[in-house]
């Protein structure tokens, strides 16, 4: 007696064997390039990513394509703790700040934008207008933290402002709201 499985059962059992493959390559592909996180509490708020929210982080993102203004991006300080902010300026553009302390970022070649969120207390020599060089962005919270306009942000607080590429972790994608 013979147990060989000949016609079309084999057929049908190496199809569901090179299913389960395909099905198992997709899954480790996805976790190699994929993140899954919840957006950690007291890193300021950005918009439709509130603390605690399920979010996927590409993080081959700056690498296949480049961040954009707007972006959701989550990077890294120079103590390794990472943090999520929008980006606001791209390398080309320029950031200043209008007479009455509003962050104005100008693309290149295009209209300037006001930010009423971010302001400083006043204007000095510091503040003057400056263009990104390539792989600087400027990552922002869609909110300041608490105080007053101006303040400089607690010592413990994310160290938000210009941050180089190589401290961008990848975009994020929200699960949850």
């Amino acid at each position: 007696m013979s147990f060989a499985v000949t016609g079309p059962a084999r057929i049908r059992r190496a199809a569901r064997l090179l299913f389960l493959l395909g099905v198992g390559a997709c899954l480790v592909y996805f976790f190699w390039r994929y993140d899954v996180a919840h957006v950690p509490p007291g890193d300021g708020v950005v918009a439709g990513f509130p603390a605690g929210a399920l979010v996927l982080i590409d993080d081959f993102a700056g690498q296949e394509y480049p961040y954009r203004r707007g972006d959701v991006a989550r990077f890294q300080d120079d103590h390794g703790r990472r943090h999520v902010g929008r980006v606001h300026a791209i390398p080309g553009d320029t950031v200043a700040y209008t007479a009455d302390g509003r962050l104005q970022v100008t693309p290149a070649g295009g209209e300037p934008k006001v930010y009423d969120s971010h302001r400083v207390a006043r204007v000095d020599a510091a503040l003057t207008a400056r263009t990104l060089p390539a792989g600087q962005y400027l990552v922002l919270p869609d909110e300041p933290p608490p105080g007053e306009p101006g303040d400089a942000p607690a010592p413990a607080g994310p160290p938000f402002g210009y941050v180089p590429y190589e401290a961008l972790r990848g975009k994020l994608i929200p699960l949850t709201g």
